[in-house]
């Protein structure tokens, strides 16, 4: 549990659509604690993130089934949908339970958000950009 921090930055990105094994390898190769991106099997905002020692956990906004592509990642899949919340409660959220991160939808739009705390404590809000739901070329994530 911490005390409330206020976001202090808000990266506005064009996601990426692809499958598991594409975003993690984003989450790895940037060395992300979560990825934002839009899973191509669903078309849903996803969010992957390391669960434990090995394996990737996924996080959709609706679907809690697990991918029906195979893949050779271990996989835990989260087994609720993404809760809808406004930015000022995925922060308060995060702070009162001392997440590292807060996958949510946004009531407004309907989009994933990626809330993630920052080294320095404060945090940074990852959101779609305005142009759609189209792949872009560059992958929004926590740090």
């Amino acid at each position: 549990m911490t005390g409330p921090r206020p976001i202090t930055r808000r990266k506005f990105r064009e996601l990426r659509r692809g499958g598991l094994t594409a975003a993690v390898g984003v989450l790895d190769a940037m060395d992300y604690d979560a990825h934002l991106y839009i899973d191509g099997e669903t078309g849903e905002d996803a969010t992957v993130y390391r669960a434990g020692p090995i394996g990737v956990h996924l996080a959709r906004q609706h679907r809690v089934d697990p991918p029906r592509t195979p893949n050779a990642l271990p996989l835990t899949m989260n087994p609720d949908p993404a809760p809808v919340l406004t930015d000022s409660e995925a922060a308060e959220r995060l702070c009162r339970d001392g997440l590292p991160f807060v996958f949510f939808t946004d009531p407004g739009d309907a989009r994933g958000r990626l809330l993630y705390r920052r080294y320095d404590g404060d945090l940074t809000l990852v959101t779609p950009s305005a142009s759609g739901r189209v792949a872009g070329s560059d992958g929004a994530s926590g740090e």
